[in-house]
């Protein structure tokens, strides 16, 4: 998320600050953001919060029941967006290989990091794994294969040097995010 502000909308990236999982091991996942969520309200920390859930089965289960506590007014709890992009996304499982919309079921950070960095050396996207049936959320949870590839490929381009108006373009789905973002924090 930093570096696609920095790119996206620079002017305003010295404004927020991000969650750092890396520099002291800190779990991620849903029912982490849950708990960190639970943890920040009864601090009654002063910091003005957006947490974002993935638009997949297990963050949209744990985004209810986030909307469900009785947050601060400085916290804000959000999904991903439904995207365009994932309305027919191929998809791999039990029964094959389909095009699906996985907006809700399977939308991670990923598929909103650039439709080029998601395409394999044949041009198709990457398909999305069916992995596990998540009873609560009463759907099956997917996530992209080679994630990691996406990922790499995306840090990569996102510094390349270019007008925020060029990258917002080239990202149109992290730019739809940030509107979303930037949205959230108008209304409250």
């Amino acid at each position: 998320m930093k570096a696609s502000l920095n790119a996206l909308y620079p002017a305003v990236s010295d404004q927020f600050s991000f969650f750092d999982h890396d520099e002291l091991s800190v779990d991620g996942g849903a029912s982490y953001l849950l708990k960190f969520l639970k943890a920040l309200s009864a601090a009654r920390m002063p910091l003005r919060v957006i947490a974002l859930f993935d638009n997949d089965a297990a963050g949209r289960y744990e985004f209810q029941k986030a909307k469900d506590l009785a947050l601060p007014s400085n916290i804000n709890v959000m999904c991903l967006p439904d995207i365009e992009l994932a309305k027919a996304y191929p998809t791999v499982g039990p029964q094959g290989d389909h095009n699906v919309d996985v907006n809700g079921r399977a939308v991670g950070i990923e598929l909103f990091m650039g439709q080029e960095n998601l395409k394999n050396s044949d041009g198709g996207y990457y398909p999305i794994r069916w992995a596990h049936y998540i009873a609560n959320a009463n759907a099956y949870h997917g996530e992209i294969s080679e994630k990691g590839k996406v990922q790499d490929r995306f840090f990569k381009d996102i510094v390349n040097e270019r007008k925020p108006k060029d990258a917002r373009a080239i990202y149109k789905e992290l730019d739809q995010l940030w509107q979303a973002i930037f949205a959230e924090l108008r209304g409250s």
